[in-house]
């Protein structure tokens, strides 16, 4: 699949008047608060590249794998600020 976004893995880093989703050479997104609605908007847009792959994967019809309910669980996880 071939896409225009900034490329996985992206994370989360606490700034001193926000929080910072970096990809991993460039900085995809900046949230302006600190509050805990703003960590969870950027748990979820830091998951969004992995979100995206599970979706491709299951729109492509193919059986489950155990990978793949491995990522899709993990993406869960990350997307809801359950990863640790």
């Amino acid at each position: 699949m071939i896409t225009k976004h900034t490329p996985g893995p992206w994370s989360v880093a606490h700034r001193a008047k926000g929080l910072a989703i970096n990809g991993p050479r460039s900085q995809v997104a900046v949230i302006g608060f600190l509050d805990e609605q703003a960590q969870a908007d950027a748990a979820l847009i830091a998951a969004a590249p992995d979100l995206l792959w599970c979706l491709v994967q299951i729109q492509s019809g193919e059986s489950m794998t155990v990978e793949m309910q491995l990522a899709i669980d993990s993406a869960i996880r990350r997307a809801t600020g359950a990863a640790s």
